[in-house]
């Protein structure tokens, strides 16, 4: 294992060490995934290469975390940011519907003390089906 990922897992770790009630299972060494604590949360998975941190929400993705860029330090310190805040109530996963099929999902999320959104979606959809949205909250590192 690289420092890299060798970070990311100590962090994560030490994170879920510290909320015993999390539900959350590791898939490989270096894959975490966790389950949302009801129905009106959403699964996060973060999947660490050598190269890059990947996390995931529900159906969103975001960018990957580049290792060339990370410092161990400021990793560690953005892994636990990151899993607080989509763990508890401060984070969330906004769903946006097309005829009840979802084509826009925002991940809402803590970086450096910010509160930042972050958009994926599909390019095809139908554009001129009946909307709505659904916002899903965990309630893991809350309790």
């Amino acid at each position: 294992m690289s420092d890299f990922t060798e970070t990311f897992r100590r962090a994560a770790q030490s994170f879920l060490d510290a909320c015993p009630r999390i539900q959350y299972e590791w898939d490989s060494p270096l894959t975490l995934r966790i389950a949302g604590s009801s129905p009106s949360g959403f699964d996060v998975k973060l999947v660490c290469e050598s190269y890059g941190l990947y996390p995931y929400a529900g159906s969103w993705h975001g960018a990957p975390w580049d290792a060339a860029i990370w410092k161990s330090e400021t990793l560690a310190a953005a892994v636990r940011e990151f899993l607080q805040s989509v763990l508890s109530p401060a984070g969330g996963l906004r769903v946006r519907y097309s005829n009840n099929r979802p084509y826009k999902w925002t991940l809402e999320y803590s970086f450096e003390g910010a509160m930042v959104s972050e958009d994926t979606g599909l390019i095809f959809f139908n554009w001129f089906g009946r909307r709505s949205e659904k916002v899903f909250r965990n309630e893991w590192a809350a309790t």
